[in-house]
């Protein structure tokens, strides 16, 4: 089993999804609030019933920071893979006819 694979069940357990994290123990509520799945839970639950573990403002606000820090490596990945001056200065030959 990878770690990809692994890693769904925690996150979602510790994410409030099935229980108010406040039942947690003060450990795991700590942990909890890591887990950014606890924050898209405590969001729609806010949207459904007006009653969230954590403030809306604070969700989306921690929502917007994980969502950059993906995006943020993801470019960073990708920087090196596909350099934009070689993807720019590459010469189209697609569509060169052949003699």
């Amino acid at each position: 089993m990878s770690s990809s694979e692994a890693s769904p069940p925690p996150l979602t357990f510790l994410g409030g999804s099935f229980y108010s994290v406040s039942m947690l123990p003060p450990f795991w509520q700590a942990v909890s609030h890591l887990n950014p799945v606890l924050y898209l839970v405590s969001g729609f639950r806010w949207s459904f019933y007006g009653i969230a573990d954590v403030n809306p403002a604070i969700s989306l606000a921690m929502i917007t920071v994980f969502l950059v820090i993906c995006l943020g490596t993801l470019g960073w990945n990708l920087q090196d893979r596909l350099p934009a001056a070689e993807l720019i200065n590459r010469p189209n030959t697609r569509h060169r006819k052949t003699r």
